[in-house]
């Protein structure tokens, strides 16, 4: 299902291949930061998440699942 492909919490014991998409780009994200951070001292890096849900036409903020959802603004682009 969506749950395990996406990937959950409790990835320990699991196989590279078992690994959902979403700790795989975490450790991926992380990974090229710390490479970098350590080829170019004094870098500062700034990771901003957002975790969203979308089901049955309804968007749930599942970091901050008290804000209506027609408070969430979905972009393609930085520029809005």
């Amino acid at each position: 299902g969506k749950t395990y492909t996406m990937g959950t919490a409790d990835n320990g014991g699991k196989l590279e291949e078992e690994v959902g998409v979403i700790p795989r780009v975490m450790a991926d994200m992380y990974g090229r930061i710390e490479k970098q951070s350590q080829e170019k001292k004094g870098v500062e890096v700034v990771v901003r998440v957002s975790y969203i849900e979308i089901y049955n036409e309804e968007v749930k903020d599942l970091l901050h699942p008290s804000t209506p959802s027609k408070h969430i603004a979905i972009r393609e682009k930085a520029d809005g």
